[in-house]
């Protein structure tokens, strides 16, 4: 910290409120993993997930919405690190539309788009388009959710990968959540679809 302060993050920690003041960010990870919600975020830790993946990285979590202090962070830590950053949400419209503002921003911060954006970001999963392999429940989508989907469709930045998966989410009209898994099923999701992905690189 500016202040002279040095916060170790070897614990899981919340990011601090005068997150501005940071000076320096050290860090000896190989990429950084980060998920939608608090609920996975837990389930991670309860499963070992550093035990499991055999490589240090830095797991992040916005807690759903993502706020400015986490934002800013992890746009730091790509730039002054060269971190990939992989992202893991729902297969939802709510879960889509979250890794969208990390990657591209929100309107309310559109302003600050360059210290808050991570335009690099890799959408890990799950996507729509894995349902029908995942042995994972679903659920139908509600009116809510297709009115979303429409919604993101209309935006302009939205790439074909993305656009292409909101399609199958609307053809299919199933969503999955991942803090619907036992935690046994969890952690052979992680070791299958999370370490494969990142090793074999599908992500959009």
């Amino acid at each position: 910290m500016s202040n002279g302060d040095v916060i170790n993050y070897k614990a899981p920690s919340f990011v601090p409120t005068n997150f501005t003041y940071i000076d320096r960010l050290q860090t000896t990870a190989s990429y950084i993993l980060l998920v939608e919600k608090d609920t996975v975020f837990e389930k991670m830790l309860s499963i070992r997930i550093f035990s499991l993946i055999h490589e240090n990285i830095i797991l992040v979590t916005g807690r759903g919405y993502p706020d400015i202090a986490s934002r800013w962070i992890l746009q730091r830590l790509h730039t002054e690190h060269r971190l990939a950053i992989y992202m893991l949400a729902d297969a939802d419209p709510c879960g889509i539309e979250i890794m969208l503002i990390y990657r591209h921003g929100s309107l309310t911060q559109a302003a600050n788009a360059l210290q808050l954006t991570c335009p690099h970001l890799k959408w890990l999963g799950i996507h729509p388009s894995d349902l029908k392999h995942l042995r994972i429940p679903t659920e139908p989508l509600v009116l809510n959710d297709c009115r979303k989907i429409e919604f993101l469709l209309r935006r302009e930045y939205v790439d074909n990968g993305v656009r292409q998966e909101l399609n199958i989410l609307k053809y299919f009209c199933r969503k999955a959540k991942l803090d619907n898994m036992s935690i046994n099923k969890f952690q052979m999701f992680v070791c299958d679809y999370i370490i494969n992905k990142i090793k074999r690189q599908i992500v959009i």
